[in-house]
């Protein structure tokens, strides 16, 4: 009788590492390397929208975006299913198969060989045998879904470079990754506990808790993996997600360590699989710790609404060297609220001036939760506000090029990425230029919300640009609020008039507020309605910076324990890489550290052996290369790459260029005029333009419907809605309907903003 054990050789034999550095980590570098110098080419940059490769670009795109039936079922399920999504997820789908398949049959063979041509037979039966058979199966499928699950998950992602495609829709990716990587260690795990119970040869505790002392494989260990994959399954699902953020968030970087670090310690070898994925995420860390450890500070902001439906928008200085575009997205934590909970903001408006050391960027954040809660009474109440930033991640504005016409649909705050798009191709267009034949010929923006105060972040720009009467930009505003009877008939006259009864009615109330005020004194400014309340000027409208002293009614210098590092002076929101050529030689060091971390490590299994020749210690080898590869692998491109260059960056800002130069970022006038909102209007009181504010509710298939006609039949047609999901789903369905029933223009559908 033998025993199971002869069927579980090594497949591979020599160079099974070898093989997997020369096929899986070579050409996930290469990738790298690829997407980063690529740009930099001169032929590259002559590539327009408007070329036959962006022609037949944006066609593949069109095809490929084309929405799978059952719809209903899709969208309900995930949100949706393209033509393109459904192809890699069969491709993914039969790689599992065949590779469970083929482990599978590999191990029937061993056994039939062993059976019927050695003539032996087993100790244990052969459907028992089957249950650990399966077990292992599963057990290799996870070496292939773990292979790319940390793809996605890097801000700056080649696959984003590659493809073009946003971040939240590769961070979809990588959940779909994930629920395959699940399943396929539950189903290892719950194969081999049926196993270990029937088998009445072995104790099933004994083998389940197991710490690699009866077998080179730690059996503890891969359950205690499971566990922390299972709490990292279970709190990713929207419904959790959704409503619990911060618990989602730190329950998923917990359990992505302890799911890592207990594979490796369960199955030494999995590195091969897990590492090159984890050395991209690697090269991110190393990139964010340095520019997530800068601090800088809300120069600017103002509150629109009241109760528990306002919202903040804020501003924050930019150093010249940020590459700011529109739909940029960043991580912004506030140390005051919590050290370790960031959320992602998109920005509003970045802007630049010519000849200026710098920048700006607004973000409007709408008050959901506690933490926005948190951050919203922080910057009102308080004096001065640290702020670390990472990004910008993503920016691409595919939604400004390769179309005749764009049409808009927005709900509430998530007019936001639309806005910062809008405001872009206007400054395109009327700059001129290669950059002026991306723009669209019409854009239509039609905007509905609750709250007639959120119709204030439009600015000044895009307001002139819909009032100048060419046509080019339409924007229908649209308040579908409660509707309250006014006693009196309503107000006429012009903004200024207005703005002065408004302030003259309100007199007395000012007055209650400044002598109730515990300090005696109170600045105020009448945001739309609602007045914010601090005990310094700032919150008029600009925060004064002085590089010389932090007593003289300017921002302080240093926020004090605000940093992760040293650098707690106040400086604007410093840039992540400098370059392509930056990040490359980062993610080229993150691959040498690996590489190096999985030498070490491999050294130590190796010299063990030599010495005790036992597999009773296998167990440490993989504790010992998680240890070395997340040192090495963010440690070397952090010494070498990252840190002397932000070091070198901080101490240049420390010296009295630097800080003037700073001190000039923050405190240059790029704050924005805010539009004032009367009864029916929204305008600006210095340029006298307005834009009606309509009463009801958008007919989303009738507007759709009227742009299909209205447009020819082979024009490009972009179609992007932002706002709550159910709005999402629905202006989709709509679209993609329309498409299969209207012979007019196609509907290209875009989702404005996405669920992270």
């Amino acid at each position: 009788m033998l025993p199971a054990t002869v069927l579980y050789n090594d497949r591979f034999g020599g160079g099974y590492y070898t093989l997997f550095i020369v096929w899986w980590w070579a050409p996930t570098l290469a990738a790298v390397i690829l997407v980063a110098a690529v740009p930099s080419v001169p032929y590259a940059k002559r590539l327009g929208a408007r070329s036959a490769f962006a022609t037949v670009a944006h066609q593949f795109k069109s095809a490929g975006s084309y929405q799978m039936y059952p719809r209903k079922f899709w969208m309900t399920v995930m949100g949706g299913l393209t033509v393109l999504e459904a192809i890699l997820l069969a491709i993914w789908i039969t790689l599992n198969v065949v590779m469970l398949w083929n482990w599978y049959y590999y191990y029937t063979e061993s056994y039939d060989y062993v059976q019927h041509v050695i003539g032996m037979d087993f100790a244990i039966p052969r459907p028992q045998m089957n249950l650990e058979r399966m077990a292992l199966c599963f057990g290799w499928l996870c070496f292939l879904d773990v292979s790319i699950l940390f793809w996605p998950i890097a801000h700056n992602s080649f696959l984003h470079q590659l493809t073009g495609v946003p971040y939240p829709v590769l961070i979809r990716f990588h959940r779909w990754v994930g629920h395959t990587t699940m399943w396929s260690t539950t189903l290892h795990g719950i194969f081999y506990f049926i196993y270990w119970g029937i088998d009445n040869d072995v104790n099933g505790w004994t083998k389940f808790a197991d710490w690699g002392q009866v077998s080179s494989i730690n059996n503890l260990a891969g359950s205690v993996s499971w566990w922390f994959g299972l709490a990292l399954w279970v709190t990713s699902v929207n419904y959790v997600r959704r409503r619990w953020y911060s618990v989602y968030q730190s329950v998923h970087m917990v359990g992505f360590l302890g799911y890592v670090l207990f594979a490796l310690i369960h199955y030494p070898a999995m590195w091969v699989s897990i590492v090159p994925g984890l050395l991209l995420y690697a090269a991110d860390i190393a990139l964010r710790m340095c520019q997530s450890s800068n601090v800088s500070t809300v120069t600017n902001w103002r509150v629109i609404g009241k109760g528990n439906n306002r919202a903040i928008v804020m501003t924050l200085p930019v150093d010249k060297d940020v590459e700011m575009k529109p739909q940029h997205d960043y991580f912004v934590n506030f140390p005051g609220v919590s050290r370790w909970h960031w959320h992602p903001l998109t920005c509003l408006y970045p802007q630049g001036q010519q000849g200026q050391p710098g920048g700006s960027v607004t973000f409007c954040m709408k008050q959901k939760g506690k933490w926005s809660t948190a951050v919203i009474d922080e910057i009102i109440n308080t004096e001065y506000v640290p702020v670390r930033v990472n990004g910008p991640i993503g920016g691409d504005s595919i939604l400004s090029q390769n179309y005749d016409h764009l049409l808009f649909v927005a709900g509430g705050v998530a007019a936001v990425p639309l806005l910062s798009v809008i405001e872009d191709m206007v400054k395109q267009r009327s700059a001129g230029g290669p950059d002026a034949t991306l723009v669209p010929a019409s854009v239509c923006l039609i905007w509905t919300s609750r709250e007639r105060e959120e119709f204030t972040l439009l600015s000044e720009t895009i307001m002139a640009a819909a009032s100048c009467g060419d046509g080019w930009l339409t924007i229908d505003l649209i308040y579908s609020g409660a509707v309250t009877v006014p006693a009196q008939q309503p107000l006429k006259g012009t903004p200024h008039q207005l703005q002065a009864n408004k302030l003259e009615e309100e007199g007395t109330a000012v007055k209650n507020l400044v002598e109730s005020h515990p300090e005696g004194k109170t600045y105020f400014s009448e945001a739309n309605g609602a007045i914010s309340l601090s005990s310094s000027p700032r919150a008029a409208g600009r925060c004064p910076v002085s590089s010389h002293s932090r007593t003289h009614g300017g921002c302080p210098l240093k926020f004090p324990g605000a940093s992760a590092l040293f650098w707690d002076r106040v400086r604007p929101i410093q840039p992540k890489a400098l370059n392509q050529w930056h990040y490359m030689a980062c993610a080229i060091m993150a691959f040498v550290g690996g590489l190096f971390g999985v030498v070490l490590g491999n050294s130590f299994i190796n010299e063990f052996y030599t010495a005790y020749p036992v597999n009773n210690r296998y167990w440490q080898g993989g504790l010992v290369i998680f240890c070395t590869i997340m040192v090495t692998a963010v440690g070397l491109p952090l010494a070498l790459v990252v840190f002397p260059v932000q070091f070198y960056r901080y101490m240049r800002s420390n010296s009295k260029a630097g800080c003037e130069k700073d001190a000039a970022i923050m405190s240059q006038g790029m704050e924005r005029t805010a539009a004032l909102l009367m009864d029916e209007t929204v305008g600006f009181q210095e340029s006298g333009m307005s834009l009606p504010i309509k009463i009801g509710r958008i007919d989303l298939t009738a507007t759709l419907q009227e742009t299909v006609q209205q447009q020819k039949a082979s024009s490009r047609v972009g179609f992007s809605c932002g706002g709550p999901e159910a709005m999402v789903r629905t202006a989709a369905m709509t679209a993609w309907r329309l498409n299969d029933e209207s012979k007019g223009a196609y509907l290209h559908f875009h989702r404005a903003t996405h669920e992270l």
